[in-house]
């Protein structure tokens, strides 16, 4: 009769488990030495020996060199005292070695100011000159209403605006007149002709006083198609 094993005491079929918990164990036991190695590598690296408080040596703190300090010597004052009926010389002695006495005579030179400039035309004085009662304005007027247009420069086709300055002096009369922006001298001569041309204005007023003015006016050439 051939003998068979029994399945409940067949060892061979727990092998795998047995194999399992071995491996496991052991490396339970690798990791546990591998942490406990560390952990003293660690404390041995952070270990300071004790120290006395003989071994340290206390440093003084550092200060800032001191500026040395400038001694100015003091310049001793020398008084000479006299009796009171001793006669004093009036004489001075200056610095280019002349004697100054009691008959020296001095002149000061002031030295002279520019005089300021007389009548110098006002821009903006209190009181405007006045003509015909509509002031700059009418007198703009009255020059487009009375110039001429050159033929010639009708013939050349010529147009623009000249810029002509001049002023209203004390007896109320239109004086130094200029273009300072001219299109043409035809244009230009007639533009001067007609402002010189103006009747008399009510002179400018500073105060109580009668000054001269400076204007500039635009003097408009323009041919009609």
């Amino acid at each position: 009769m051939e003998p068979k094993k029994s399945f409940r005491v067949d060892l061979e079929r727990n092998r795998p488990i047995f194999f399992q918990i071995g491996c496991i164990v052991a490396l339970a036991l690798v990791l546990v030495a591998f942490e406990w190695n560390r952990e003293t590598a660690s404390r041995a690296a952070i270990y300071l020996p004790p120290q006395s408080k003989s071994d340290v040596t206390e440093l003084p703190p550092t200060l800032p060199p001191l500026e040395e300090a400038v001694v100015h010597p003091e310049v001793p004052v020398i008084l000479s005292l006299v009796p009171d009926n001793t006669e004093l010389s009036v004489d001075l002695q200056i610095f280019d070695n002349t004697t100054v006495g009691e008959n020296t005579s001095f002149r000061i030179t002031v030295p002279e100011t520019p005089e300021a400039p007389v009548d110098e035309p006002f821009v903006n004085p209190q009181f405007p000159p006045d003509f015909q009662g509509e002031g700059i304005t009418g007198f703009w007027k009255w020059v487009q209403k009375n110039i001429t247009y050159p033929r010639e420069a009708i013939e050349m086709n010529l147009q623009g605006t000249v810029y002509v300055e001049f002023i209203v002096n004390k007896e109320g009369q239109v004086s130094k007149a200029k273009v300072i922006k001219g299109v043409d001298p035809l244009l230009d001569a007639e533009a001067l002709r007609t402002v010189l041309s103006s009747p008399r204005w009510t002179p400018g007023m500073q105060g109580a006083n009668k000054v001269n003015v400076r204007f500039t006016i635009p003097v408009t050439f323009l041919l009609k198609n």
